[in-house]
């Protein structure tokens, strides 16, 4: 059907046309959200966030991220509830929840015109929204990409016949490409931070130490003047809401916590402003804060262990953290959840005899020396990782992958750690995609490992025993029944909880062993946002120095990496469960056209 209306730019304000036709068509509400993202970019003095609606039904359903897209259902006629529309949903669910922040710290919708232009037909679905943002706490920061015509053009060409984009009608135009989002901060986590920061530091401690550092009392000032400014404009602020009962005051000071420059809260609540305005605090004098802060500016290497942990351990511990979060030991294949297998070897173990004393040229050799010489000789064909899993295996039996000494695996050796279990309750998760009291697994990259033989492996064909998503995947797909597919779905990839940490695969070698035990997974990519205030030496100090406690005899949870943003080139050999053995020469993540 053919709807026509416009938008009609009036020295009043602007206003939607009446159309012709049929008056539940949906381009009408998309045009007022176009307007209305339109007029919000323009008022919006900060960043776009993601509202916390976090809302059940009063009956006790628990719609989770749908009920945005539940609430608007509600407010439309009874024919039409009963029918849904993907497209709507997949862009409400994605989009639906974003917001800004006016200047008296309330949310404001994005997406969501308000009530004079919205065609009636959907005015009480949009009431509804609107009301979900009432008093609602802010959520993770949005980051929107563009990505380029071409990645876009290799997307549509591989999609299957017959698929549409998943916004199509519902594309309004500043989201129309806004398809990933990279680096998403908890404004909570930072939020924490910086009342701390605001509840050490009383007015008069924040007003001297901007006074000695912009008016030049204190040398070597440059870096930290427009971060000591920072705070006391948003100290300022902040007091004005004195009760820390009101959500407005945390909405607040979450909206100055994620608008401060990098580095800035780490100095403020860590590093050298936090040691100024102690010194300020205790009422120094100025030679003796002058004499500090040349310590502090120029170099930190006069610091001892013993102080270093002192101070980290009082720091992470006000943030709710003891030394059991951070105990880590190697993962068992057997606590990896069934839903985390994109594949596994359904044949016997092999059974590898593990010698007493080990050899210092000890090579684990799990693929036969037949099936070896078949591969060998076997013909290659190129072919990306996604068609590899989607059409390649289920008709294998068994899988290998070729090392060879000079190649780069080993510098994409990854293990799966795990931590340790706290029948106490105290421990607090420290990683962005952990949730209390679900898995604590992780990884981390073996960069101490530099050639197969050093984790008992030979340079050739190794078995692989399974392929495993990394466990930032593994509530994504919590009821995974044989939907490989959904790991390469694109619409299934933007409702991903973790994007910037990408779809990643393990691929288990059998008999790997990392003899050495160094792996540490302190990476700042993986861990919360509150603790990236610390570096990786006071962390490691923090925990004892202990890489991993204990380790596992029975080999290690380990192998080689897939992922898509740093793809690198494999070489797989299979049996076919008709007999055949075949070469695969992996060479782009998806989409190849041979």
């Amino acid at each position: 059907m053919d709807e026509t209306f416009e938008i009609i730019d009036l020295p009043d304000g602007y206003h939607i046309s009446e159309m012709s036709g049929d008056d539940r068509a949906i381009q009408p509400l998309v045009a007022a959200m176009q307007l209305t993202v339109s007029q919000n970019e323009r008022n919006r003095k900060g960043h776009i966030f993601h509202a916390d609606i976090k809302q059940s039904d009063p009956a006790g359903k628990d719609f989770g991220r749908n009920i945005i897209y539940e609430m608007f259902s509600r407010g439309l006629p009874n024919k039409r509830r009963m029918m849904s529309c993907a497209i709507c949903e997949n862009f409400i669910r994605d989009f639906g929840n974003l917001c800004y922040l006016s200047d008296d710290a309330t949310l404001v919708p994005f997406v969501w015109p308000a009530e004079d232009i919205v065609p009636d037909y959907y005015r009480q679905a949009v009431a509804n929204v609107r009301k979900l943002f009432e008093g609602r706490p802010l959520g993770e920061v949005f980051r929107s990409h563009l990505e380029t015509v071409s990645q876009w053009s290799a997307y549509y060409s591989a999609r299957k016949f017959g698929k549409h984009d998943a916004y199509g009608h519902m594309d309004v135009n500043i989201l129309g490409k806004s398809r990933r989002y990279y680096g998403p901060t908890r404004s909570d986590d930072l939020a924490k931070i910086l009342e701390r920061i605001i509840a050490d530091n009383d007015e008069s401690t924040i007003a001297r130490t901007h006074m000695y550092l912009t008016k030049d009392v204190l040398p070597h000032a440059k870096l930290y003047k427009s971060w000591i400014v920072w705070l006391k404009n948003a100290a300022a602020a902040i007091r004005v809401r004195d009760d820390p009962g009101l959500q407005g005051r945390k909405t607040l000071i979450a909206r100055y916590a994620v608008q401060a420059a990098k580095g800035c809260l780490p100095s403020l609540y860590n590093g050298a402003l936090a040691q100024l305005m102690f010194s300020v605090r205790m009422g120094e004098d100025i030679m003796s804060i002058q004499s500090k802060w040349m310590q502090l500016v120029n170099s930190q290497d006069g610091v001892s262990h013993e102080d270093l942990a002192r101070t980290t351990s009082r720091l992470i511990s006000d943030l709710g953290y003891n030394t059991t979060c951070f105990y880590r030991s190697f993962l068992k294949i057997g606590q990896i959840p069934s839903s985390a297998y994109l594949w596994i070897d359904s044949s016997r173990p092999s059974a590898i005899p593990k010698p007493l004393f080990r050899h210092l040229d000890a090579r684990k050799r799990s693929v036969p020396a037949t099936h070896r010489d078949a591969l060998d000789k076997a013909p290659i064909e190129k072919i990306c990782f996604r068609k590899f899993c989607l059409d390649i295996l289920p008709q294998i039996s068994s899988l290998s992958i070729h090392l060879t000494s000079e190649s780069k695996h080993a510098e994409n050796f990854h293990f799966l750690t795990t931590g340790l279990d706290d029948p106490t309750g105290r421990s607090k998760p420290i990683f962005s995609f952990q949730e209390p009291g679900k898995h604590t697994a992780s990884w981390f990259k073996a960069t101490h490992i530099t050639s197969p033989e050093e984790v008992d492996l030979c340079a050739s064909w190794v078995k692989v025993k399974c392929i495993v998503s990394f466990p930032h995947m593994w509530h994504h797909f919590p009821n995974r029944q044989k939907c490989t597919e959904e790991y390469f779905n694109p619409m299934v990839e933007r409702g991903f909880a973790h994007r910037e940490l990408g779809m990643r695969f393990l691929l288990v070698l059998d008999g790997i062993n990392d003899i050495y035990g160094k792996g540490s997974d302190l990476s700042m990519e993986l861990l919360n946002e509150e603790l990236r205030c610390f570096g990786r030496d006071q962390l490691e100090v923090y925990r004892d120095w202990k890489s991993m406690r204990g380790s596992y005899v029975g080999g290690h949870v380990g192998g080689v990496v897939v992922e898509q943003e740093k793809f690198r080139r494999l070489l797989l050999g299979v049996r076919m469960k008709s007999g055949e053995f075949v070469r695969y020469d992996v060479v782009l993540y998806k989409y190849f056209v041979g």
